[in-house]
């Protein structure tokens, strides 16, 4: 515990980019380019402003950059709502990024949705040539969340956009290949589970699973209204669909898996069931997901194995509700323990990491941190390229990079190659190291057989 916990402790404040205004909690996207992502930023004053880290040419050496990138078709007086960014492609670099916003000097205020997209020929990314291509949708509803996600057609992938409104309806745009355009197309066509909800959503998850040819999707609601919906993807038949209704508006729902996946090393012995998993064939039993539930007023709480248990089984995140609300969430194996933990962003200026105590399986605070200015989102994510992930933390007045010490690090992965290399006889020592059943101090050479 002590090791896991000098990980998390470790963090750092790399960087800190200043944002010349405001952002809000729909303002972060990322654009991942050769396992490295880029940051954008969008604040209410209509900047956009994108982070990076780039090569010194003369010592090779990381250097932190950030520069405002002009959108076109964004007039002056405009203010940004909420941004989304996502590689349209497996293969190539086909980038769209989507933009809403609303002007409030016009009578009365409009809201638009501008959609820059462009394929990109070389492997570095050229941001100013997409914000020059620019659909823009006229909307006749006030813009929340703007989310991507996959739509499956047989054996065809393709992602679309789903935005939520003042109308109380989620709005789904996708790409009219025939005409290179973006539009928008009827939800019950690919959503059913969200034609009739009649609520202003705040926050949305979709996930799949079996194959993809099942579909979870958790929406959270301005009333505190939650619906969890499972759907056949192939018929787009409602198999599942409850509901439960918390006292506050729902900051944030996320669809989440306790344990964090790990592919395994060529080297150790194959089984069946890592077949199963990489080939996506079903099994005899249902994934175990549990939905992470933020409000605004109230304790935040996990429902726990959502598909069996339905909301009947809960567990309250403790203190979450004692530095103001809670605006944002995040899940994400940030001690390197192979279990996620659960992070929250406060109004209140805290950053809360919740771990599972195993034995009473209950969750608690394991570690939190103090920023200068209120939280409006967190992420996970590789910004340096060096294959180990950074706390991105957006506030109020810029964005926090925050990296884990390297010495830290590497003293957990000696003592955990150790732990496998005294252990490669087992064939389940993979699964065994995930679960931190192999850990011995280093230079212990006892055997677990022993």
């Amino acid at each position: 515990m002590y090791q896991v916990y000098s990980l998390m402790a470790s963090l750092t404040e790399a960087h800190f980019v200043f944002l010349p205004s405001q952002s809000n909690i729909y303002g972060l996207a990322t654009l991942c380019i050769g396992g490295t992502n880029k940051i954008l930023v969008a604040s209410l004053r209509r900047q956009v402003v994108i982070f990076e880290y780039v090569h010194n040419k003369t010592d090779e050496s990381l250097i932190p950059a950030s520069k405002e990138v002009q959108f076109t078709y964004i007039p002056a007086g405009a203010e940004i709502i909420s941004i989304e960014s996502f590689n349209k492609s497996l293969s190539s670099n086909d980038f769209l990024v989507g933009i809403t916003f609303s002007k409030p000097s016009d009578s009365p205020v409009v809201q638009y949705l501008n959609i820059y997209t462009d394929w990109e020929p070389k492997a570095e990314l050229n941001l100013e040539s997409i914000a020059q291509s620019c659909l823009s949708l006229k909307l006749n509803f006030i813009p929340y969340q703007l989310y991507h996600t996959d739509v499956w057609k047989g054996e065809n992938r393709e992602i679309v956009l789903l935005l939520s409104g003042s109308d109380e309806q989620i709005h789904l745009y996708q790409e009219d290949k025939a005409h290179h355009t973006y539009c928008e197309h009827p939800m019950e066509e690919c959503f059913p589970e969200f034609v009739d909800l009649k609520r202003i959503v705040l926050s949305m998850d979709v996930l799949y699973f079996g194959n993809s040819q099942k579909r979870l999707t958790a929406v959270g609601c301005e009333d505190g209204y939650i619906q969890v919906t499972v759907t056949q993807v192939n018929t787009n038949e409602l198999l599942q669909t409850w509901n439960i209704k918390h006292d506050s508006p729902i900051s944030s729902v996320k669809i989440f898996q306790l344990h964090a996946t790990v592919q395994r090393p060529t080297f150790l012995q194959q089984t069946e069931d890592d077949d199963n998993e990489e080939s996506g064939a079903e099994i005899d039993f249902e994934p175990e997901f549990h939905l992470l539930v933020a409000s605004t007023l109230e304790v935040a709480v996990v429902y726990w194995n959502v598909l069996v248990e339905r909301f009947g089984a809960q567990k309250l995140l403790p203190g979450s509700d004692g530095f103001d609300c809670v605006q944002c969430a995040c899940i994400a194996d940030i001690d390197m323990d192979q279990n996620n933990e659960i992070i929250l962003g406060t109004y209140g200026q805290e950053m809360l990491v919740y771990k599972l105590k195993m034995d009473e399986e209950e969750l608690f605070l394991f570690w939190k941190r103090s920023f200068a200015y209120p939280l409006l989102s967190i992420d996970y994510l590789d910004v340096t390229g060096d294959g180990l992930k950074e706390l991105i933390v957006l506030s109020t007045k810029g964005l926090h990079i925050l990296q884990h010490d390297l010495e830290e690090v590497a003293n957990t992965v000696t003592e955990r190659l150790s732990s496998l290399v005294r252990n490669l006889n087992k064939n389940d020592a993979f699964k065994e190291l995930q679960s931190e059943q192999l850990l011995r101090p280093i230079g212990n050479s006892e055997s677990l057989d022993s």
